[in-house]
């Protein structure tokens, strides 16, 4: 009898899927907390006190204190114009929530560890550290946190995507979906001066963010935030190596051109807001 017919060939295999894009890994010029873990309290009855929010936000009805004036929200629904708590004792507003639109981009995170809750946040965010701000890279087993509580453990290594509020006191209180919340700054160890100091009070971007929130966040979303992304390891350079009357001339020029900036926005002319802000760090770099 005849040999049997060979099989047939196999079907080609089908092409592989394209690799996804590579994440990106932000560096330490972006202080941010962790987008997916970190919350806030978002006050949003402007009759309650503070300690009445920190109840309602952190409390609850386990103790007796649940409400509708506030809330423990996901630090990436925060927006300009919002109050939150700045300590447990203290209200303050968002001026901008940086990184809003999350266009998937990533940091390294610490995560702070204690009996009574944790934070995610990348290594040069300031926090409170045994009375004193520092950056999250210094916290250590034992250290004490704002609330009272020892550090647990510091945990090194997650990749998390970003969000963080910038709030006209220069502090938020933070924590986890659950658990007791801590106080960080809204900035990292090289502009936290800066940010807890009383100066950007009498700034025009802060009045403006005060006045016209939506508008501000509009704008830093679509123009300020791509630029910083691209200049801002240059300005903190900048800011630690020039004398301080130079910094302070620089953030009086830098505030009027972002004001400037928005105005241009405001009307349609993103180019022009663009340029405004360009130009202001050509002026602040050519020598005298």
């Amino acid at each position: 009898s005849p040999p049997p017919s060979p099989p047939p060939p196999s079907p080609p295999s089908p092409p592989s899927p394209p690799a996804p894009p590579p994440l990106e890994v932000k560096g330490t010029n972006n202080p941010c907390f962790c987008r997916e873990r970190a919350h806030a309290c978002l006050v949003s009855d402007a009759s309650i006190s503070a300690a009445v929010a920190f109840g309602q936000c952190f409390l609850g009805a386990a103790a007796g204190q649940a409400g509708p004036g506030a809330a423990r929200v996901p630090m990436s629904m925060l927006s300009a114009g919002d109050v939150v708590l700045a300590a447990q004792d203290t209200l303050t507003r968002v001026v901008v929530n940086q990184h809003a639109l999350d266009d998937g981009s990533v940091s390294r995170m610490l995560t702070i560890a204690h009996a009574r809750g944790s934070l995610a946040l990348t290594a040069d965010h300031v926090l409170r550290l045994d009375g004193e701000f520092a950056p999250a890279r210094d916290a250590h087993v034992g250290a004490l946190l704002s609330n009272g509580a020892p550090i647990d453990a510091v945990i090194d290594g997650r990749l998390c995507g970003v969000i963080n509020p910038l709030t006209a006191s220069g502090t938020i209180l933070a924590a986890d979906a659950t658990g007791e919340p801590i106080i960080a700054a809204t900035g990292n160890e090289n502009l936290a001066d800066v940010m807890l100091s009383a100066y950007p009070q009498y700034t025009l971007s802060y009045t403006l963010a005060y006045v016209f929130p939506h508008s501000v966040q509009a704008y830093y979303n679509e123009v300020l935030e791509p630029f910083f992304d691209v200049a801002l390891p240059g300005l903190t350079a900048c800011k630690v190596a020039a004398p301080r009357p130079v910094v302070a001339l620089t953030l009086v020029v830098f505030d009027a051109a972002l004001a400037a900036g928005l105005g241009g926005f405001a009307l349609g002319l993103k180019g022009a807001a663009a340029l405004a802000i360009v130009l202001a760090i050509v002026a602040k770099r050519r020598p005298a």
